[in-house]
């Protein structure tokens, strides 16, 4: 069975805590997270979820950006 992942990207310097126990308490399995988003640097972790879980297993990724 495929896994819920979330990649959650904030642009404070450490990952919202905050942000993450929401996730966790509405289903996700697991959460890959990363401080210091910018629109310089997100492309790269947004095309790594994408790719890698394209056709029907990509409706169990979720990206949020905080």
């Amino acid at each position: 069975m495929m896994k819920k992942l979330l990649l959650h990207l904030d642009t404070d310097t450490v990952a919202s805590t905050f942000d993450q126990a929401v996730a966790y308490d509405s289903g996700v399995d697991n959460i890959i997270a990363h401080g210091g988003a910018t629109r310089d640097n997100v492309t790269s972790h947004v095309h790594g979820m994408i790719f890698t879980r394209g056709g029907k297993n990509l409706k169990n990724s979720a990206i949020f950006i905080g």
